[in-house]
């Protein structure tokens, strides 16, 4: 894990760079959504995106997890992230 920090909206930021040997998209985002089951809540949201990079293309991932506290008098829920 190259970086892990905090932007200026709060959200928690994980670099990730894959270290065994080549691997599609499909494993990369299995070996994602694995790590993503370690921690996440009932209310989770992923969002993969393909970034072009120096020639290559790069997977991100957006995920939101856990659910706010309803407001009084309401019933809906929302994700953070």
């Amino acid at each position: 894990m190259p970086d892990a920090h905090a932007d200026n909206l709060n959200a928690y930021i994980l670099n990730l760079e894959w270290r065994g040997t080549s691997a599609g998209v499909g494993q990369a985002r299995a070996a994602v959504f694995s790590l993503i089951g370690s921690f996440a809540e009932s209310a989770t949201y992923a969002r993969q995106r393909r970034i072009p990079s120096d020639g290559a293309v790069q997977l991100q991932f957006e995920v939101g997890t856990g659910e706010l506290a309803p407001e009084r008098g309401s019933s809906l829920m929302a994700t953070s992230s």
